[in-house]
């Protein structure tokens, strides 16, 4: 079986290489988006989210719009921001404004989505993970300099995972709940390619106290593997 530890450094190690990422739809078409491009939505969705909560609401849309850009000329303003042109600059904006008149709020991955709608589930995560991984290896880079301590290389890569997560958190809960049911967790390992007796295993693994669901903070303490579940488990047992 798969351990834990040795999957989630899998996957933390899985990237796409260059200046794109490629991907393909359910139709097998292919598609590259460059990950300038992922980088600029990344900063925009920051701007937006104005009491840095996760998530963008119709209020810190029109807000950012009127104290940025004249309202008549915004979606030109943010369409030169990115690679693909006026295009795509104009109809995100409409798009992120329609989805904000049917729904309260927009997530990161929301957005994503939005920018790229061929692309599916498992690429909206890719992209975020591929990105987050990037930046937190740069910063790594630059506060490590000839610091060569063990410590400090292990608080900030448990920091790059903790902010990784963080990042992925509105994406895999769909319900906002704040914790991932038995089924959101299966489907989130499943995504990121573990299969069924792992994920299972893995869920019992994290939910010590038999609660039936999965909070944050566990998760984190798991996935950055700070957590000591196995002494929890012999403890509550």
């Amino acid at each position: 079986m798969l351990k834990s530890k040795e999957f989630s450094k899998g996957v933390r190690d899985a990237s796409s290489n260059g200046s794109q990422i490629r991907y393909k739809d359910r139709d097998g078409i292919t598609y590259y988006v460059n990950r300038a491009d992922v980088l600029g939505l990344k900063e925009l969705f920051k701007e937006l989210d104005a009491d840095d909560s996760g998530y963008v609401d119709l209020k810190e849309m029109e807000e950012y719009m009127f104290n940025t850009y004249s309202v008549p000329s915004a979606a030109t303003a943010l369409a030169a921001r990115f690679s693909q042109g006026g295009d795509f600059g104009k109809s995100l904006v409409t798009k992120i404004e329609k989805a904000l008149s049917k729904k309260k709020s927009l997530s990161f991955p929301d957005m994503l989505q939005l920018a790229y709608p061929a692309a599916e589930r498992n690429t909206i995560a890719d992209m975020i993970s591929t990105l987050s991984k990037g930046e937190a290896e740069r910063f790594l880079a630059d506060a490590m300099g000839e610091n060569k301590e063990k410590q400090k290389a292990k608080e900030l890569e448990v920091a790059k995972q903790t902010a990784w997560v963080n990042e992925m958190w509105p994406f895999w809960d769909a319900d906002g709940s704040g914790e991932l049911d038995e089924f959101e967790f299966k489907g989130v390992m499943r995504d990121i390619g573990a299969n069924a007796k792992d994920a299972e295993d893995f869920f019992e693994e994290i939910d010590v106290d038999l609660s039936g669901t999965v909070s944050k903070e566990e998760f984190v303490d798991w996935w950055t593997g700070r957590g000591e579940f196995e002494n929890s488990r012999s403890v509550a047992k």
